[in-house]
């Protein structure tokens, strides 16, 4: 059985022309049927067709000619993308044109005039924007004012009658809140407890000894938990490994540690912009102020007058006293140069001197000081000498 081809062929009346369609099967003939008389009629006839015929295959593309598509495309995206880097770093460098520029101080203003005011700020160096150096006159007076806070407070809280209590008590608690430890020079232990008990020395034995405490812990050595700088500086200075024993080690550590103590000053003050020292915070040091009125009153406590009021007014003002050394501690780690407290009576040539220790109390015209001398290391031209800013006080015993 032979398969067959429907072909239909439409024809209109002339001049349009003949359409034929093939719908299926084969034949040996076609016979046409045409369209007259503009009516339309279709007739159907066989028509043959290859047995064989097949549909043709789209052609594959070679992996060569592939590899070569993907390589051209990676190297046009790569140019498109250096085009646009270009085209973007171009506009950054393109200057900005400003109908209206000035300055103040370091910082650079300008009006683009629709956007506002635009700040700019120029490059400036570290050392630029730390804190300035506090005048002399501001750093006699904190001096000072201790110096006469601690007198006062003598004066006002212990009494000049004959104490009844044991020698060695009183010279372990001396030790305890290591008097000798925190001033070498000067009576020791076992001589300030003759001074203490002795009422003629009493008042400026007293002085000396709260002077020492409360300047002693605000030095950079001291340990934390009694340390009058913020606890979190005392911590870090605590652990900074030994000076290496090294040609050229101590220098560099000593020109490191200022420059780590002027940026540390910068980022704890709540007002850089007024380049000004921080001050101390009374909540943060809390713990170390209640630690050194402890220790310090463990000495005083016989010789403090009596009376409920009195004894709580002392230790009031002698916390005050303490967060005043604070605040004085504060300053000094924050400048640019390097401060030390002397307690030595002939400090700089001035004040008195005197020959030789104390023995006992019964020495008596002799003098020794009862508050420190400040002095700034000044360096210049490879030499280091101290300028002395203020004098020792020196008192008799």
């Amino acid at each position: 059985m032979s398969s067959t081809s429907t072909v239909v062929t439409a024809t209109t009346t002339p001049p349009f022309p003949t359409f034929t369609v093939l719908l299926n099967g084969t034949s040996n003939s076609t016979s046409p049927t045409s369209l007259t008389n503009g009516t339309d009629a279709v007739s159907t006839s066989p028509t043959a067709l290859p047995a064989n015929t097949s549909v043709p295959k789209a052609n594959k593309i070679s992996s060569g000619a592939a590899a070569g598509i993907g390589v051209g495309a990676a190297v046009v995206g790569a140019l498109l993308a250096f085009a646009l880097i270009w085209l973007f770093r171009k506009r950054e460098k393109r200057p900005v044109q400003s109908p209206e520029t000035f300055e103040l101080g370091k910082v650079r203003y300008q009006d683009d005039g629709s956007s506002g005011t635009i700040i700019t700020r120029a490059h400036t160096s570290l050392d630029e924007n730390l804190l300035d150096r506090a005048d002399d006159s501001q750093i006699k007076r904190l001096m000072q004012d201790l110096n006469d806070t601690i007198d006062q407070h003598c004066e006002n809280f212990y009494h000049l009658q004959s104490p009844n209590l044991d020698s060695r008590t009183l010279q372990q608690h001396l030790i305890e809140a290591r008097y000798n430890e925190v001033i070498t020079s000067g009576p020791s232990a076992a001589e300030m407890v003759d001074l203490l008990q002795n009422p003629n020395t009493r008042l400026n034995a007293i002085r000396r000894f709260i002077a020492c405490i409360i300047l002693g812990h605000v030095d950079f050595k001291t340990a934390p938990e009694v340390s009058l700088l913020p606890p979190y500086i005392a911590n870090f200075i605590h652990n900074i490994p030994k000076i290496e024993n090294q040609p050229g080690s101590a220098e560099n550590y000593e020109n490191a540690f200022k420059k780590w103590r002027r940026t540390s000053a910068f980022l704890l003050s709540n007002t850089r912009s007024n380049r000004e020292a921080p001050h101390a915070d009374k909540a943060q040091l809390s713990s170390a102020i209640n630690r050194n009125c402890q220790l310090i009153n463990a000495v005083l406590h016989p010789f403090i007058r009596e009376g409920a009021k009195t004894v709580r007014d002392q230790q009031e003002n002698l916390h005050a006293i303490i967060f005043e050394a604070a605040q004085l501690g504060l300053l000094l780690f924050s400048q640019p140069t390097t401060w030390l407290l002397i307690w030595e009576a002939n400090a700089g040539g001035r004040g008195n001197s005197r020959a030789g220790g104390i023995s006992s109390a019964a020495s008596r015209h002799r003098m020794t000081v009862a508050f420190p001398a400040l002095g700034e290391v000044i360096e210049k031209d490879g030499s280091r000498r101290t300028r002395i800013l203020t004098d020792v006080v020196e008192v008799d015993i």
